[in-house]
C-alpha cells in the first residue's frame, strides 16, 4: 500500500565479531501511483439541470491485480458558464494527474420577435418592441427581457437590434433585427391672401399649416406666384420644407387668385392756397402719376366736361372753362381723374389762378362732382391785377 514505513534492525546474529550499528531504524515511503482520468463531456446546453462532467479512471494505468475507482466528481453547475470539475478517488494508493477539468454550459438559444414596427412622427424618439419566443423558455419562472437599439426620432427607414438578453442562461437566436419606418406627419392647408394688389413684384397666396408640431418650423413650397394684374391665376403647394410632414390626401393644394391693378396716384396737384401766374397744371405745374403713367390735361367750356377746347389754352376767348388731370389704365394700374376746376378768362391769357382738388378714381366719374369756381382777372401790362 502506498505510505510511510520503519524498518528496524533487531539483531546481528551470534558472531561476536561484529557489534550493532548506531542507526538501528530506517525509514522509507510507497509513494501513491500516478493515473490518468478520462473525461467524458457532452456539448452542455442551459436547461435548468446540473451538469457535471463523467470521469473514469484509465485502466492501464492502475496496477494489474488492484483496482482504483472514484469516489466523487465535484464542480458541476447548473446556470450557463464555465465551470471547473474535480475528482476524488477510492483509493490512497493512487494520485491523478489531471485532477481538474474545465467545461461549459452554453446559454440556450432564444428567438427574437418584433412588434410595433410602424410609426408616425411625432417628435419623439421610437424603436421596435422585442420580446423572444416564449416556448424557448426553458425553465418555468425564467425572466428574459430583450434589449434594443437603434431608435430614431425623423421620418425614414431604419433597422432595429436586439443587442442582448436580461438573463444570461439564454442567448439570442433568429430575429436578432429588425427594419422600421417612420412616416411623415400629415398637415391640412388653410389659404390666405388669395385677393392681392399689384405692387411689381412675383406675388402669391399665402399657405397656412394646420397640424405642425410646436417648435417645428415647416413652410409650404408654393408655385404660380405672378406678377402682372389678373384675376385667373392658380397656385399650388408642391411640397413641404421638412421632410417630417407630408401634406394630407383630402387637403386643398391648388387654388384660384386674383391680382388686382394697382391704384395711381397724382404727385403735384395745387393746394387750396396756391396762386399759379399760368394756366392750370401747365409747364413746370404739371402734375405727374407717381407710377409714370402719362397725365393728360384736358380743358372743357361746360360745366360736365362734354365739350372739350381742343385748341391753345393760351390763346383762349374769354369765357368760363374747367380743367381735368386724366392718367389712362394700363395692365397693372386703374387709371385716374381729378375733379373737374372751374376757372374764367378775362380779356386774355396771362392769369392768376387759386384752385385746390380732390383725386378720385375713373370708376367716380358717374358721381355728382364738386366744382371749384375761380375767377381769373387780367394782368394788365405795366399795372396792378
Amino acid at each position: 500500500e502506498a505510505g510511510t514505513y520503519t524498518v528496524r534492525l533487531l539483531g546481528i546474529g551470534s558472531n561476536a565479531n561484529y557489534a550493532m550499528p548506531e542507526i538501528r531504524e530506517f525509514v522509507w515511503e510507497i509513494k501513491p501511483r500516478p493515473i490518468n482520468i478520462i473525461w467524458t463531456v457532452d456539448e452542455y446546453v442551459y436547461d435548468g439541470t446540473l451538469k457535471t462532467p463523467i470521469a473514469s479512471v484509465d485502466p492501464d494505468s492502475v496496477v494489474e491485480g488492484f483496482s482504483c475507482g472514484i469516489s466523487s466528481v465535484l464542480g458541476g453547475g447548473i446556470d450557463a458558464g464555465t465551470y471547473t470539475a474535480t475528482v476524488e478517488l477510492n483509493s490512497t494508493n493512487y494520485t491523478v494527474s489531471n485532477v481538474e477539468y474545465e467545461f461549459v454550459i452554453a446559454p440556450k438559444s432564444i428567438d427574437v420577435v418584433w412588434s410595433d414596427t410602424s410609426f408616425v412622427y411625432d417628435g419623439s424618439a421610437h424603436i421596435p418592441t422585442a420580446t423572444v419566443v416564449k416556448d424557448g423558455i426553458a425553465v418555468a419562472g425564467d425572466k428574459v427581457e430583450v434589449n434594443v437599439s437603434g431608435e430614431q426620432t425623423n421620418k425614414g427607414n431604419y433597422a432595429a437590434t436586439a443587442t442582448s438578453l436580461s438573463n444570461k442562461n439564454y442567448k439570442i437566436g433568429s430575429g436578432a433585427t429588425v427594419e422600421f419606418t417612420i412616416t411623415p406627419k400629415e398637415v391640412k392647408i388653410h389659404w390666405a391672401n388669395t385677393m392681392l394688389t399689384y405692387n411689381g413684384e412675383a406675388q402669391a397666396p399665402v399657405a397656412k399649416l394646420e397640424g405642425v408640431l410646436n417648435g417645428d418650423t415647416v413652410e409650404a413650397i408654393v408655385e404660380g406666384a405672378q406678377v402682372n394684374a389678373n384675376d385667373t391665376y392658380k397656385a399650388t403647394v408642391t411640397g413641404l420644407s421638412n421632410s417630417n410632414y407630408a401634406i394630407a390626401a383630402d387637403a386643398v393644394k391648388e387654388i384660384q387668385f386674383s391680382i388686382a391693378k394697382g391704384r395711381n396716384e397724382f404727385v403735384n396737384l395745387p393746394n387750396i392756397g396756391e396762386v399759379v401766374d399760368e394756366f392750370p397744371w401747365s409747364g413746370e405745374n404739371k402734375p405727374y402719376d407717381k407710377f409714370g403713367g402719362q397725365v393728360i390735361i384736358k380743358y372743357y367750356t361746360d360745366e360736365a366736361c362734354t365739350q372739350e377746347f381742343t385748341g391753345d389754352i393760351s390763346k383762349a376767348p374769354e369765357g368760363s372753362y374747367w380743367v381735368v388731370a386724366i392718367v389712362e389704365a394700363t395692365e397693372n394700374y386703374e387709371g385716374i381723374q381729378s375733379i373737374p376746376y372751374a376757372f374764367s378768362i378775362e380779356g386774355g391769357f396771362n392769369v392768376g389762378l387759386v384752385v385746390s382738388g380732390i383725386v378720385i378714381s375713373v370708376l367716380l366719374l358717374g358721381a355728382v362732382l364738386a366744382l371749384v369756381l375761380i375767377t381769373i382777372k387780367k394782368r394788365q401790362k405795366g399795372g396792378a391785377v
